[in-house]
């Protein structure tokens, strides 16, 4: 809780970008047809969320944080190039697919790699059941099902 009150004014510092914040994590977010004018309002953006950090005795870590450019089907081929926000000595590079609150997103947009996440998830703890099956009284293995 006092980590929210204390970046609470961040999305203040934003003055072409959105901020949406939960826990200690932020998206950050813009949008134009333009990928130049999109890239150059995030390297701007993120010198002043920069700023705001070094003011508030912060830092941002550069290996943690991607970029994702999504778009529609007939503009995707302009985004197939590796874009990269320089930061600092290093760059937020791109990525095609990110895991945000628990949800596994893509640069369509679509489903399928959370499915995906989500099948394996569910056939690691099948797997794991069927072995301690035996081993388990039928209390606890109710229990362990239901988890």
């Amino acid at each position: 809780m006092l980590f929210l009150i204390y970046i609470n004014n961040l999305p203040l510092a934003l003055s072409h970008s959105c901020a949406d914040i939960f826990a200690d994590d932020k998206t950050q977010s813009t949008h134009n047809k333009s990928l130049y004018v999109v890239v150059t309002s995030l390297t701007n953006e993120l010198s002043h969320i920069d700023r705001w950090c070094q003011h508030n005795h912060m830092s941002i870590n550069s290996d943690k944080s991607n970029v994702m450019f999504i778009s529609s089907r007939k503009n995707r081929q302009i985004l197939q190039s590796n874009t990269e926000i320089p930061y600092h000595d290093s760059v937020i590079k791109s990525c095609s697919t990110a895991k945000l609150l628990g949800v596994t997103v893509n640069n369509s947009l679509s489903w399928n790699d959370h499915i995906e996440t989500v099948i394996e998830q569910c056939n690691t703890y099948l797997y794991i059941l069927s072995q301690i099956k035996l081993y388990l009284s039928t209390e606890n293995h109710k229990r362990f099902y239901n988890a």
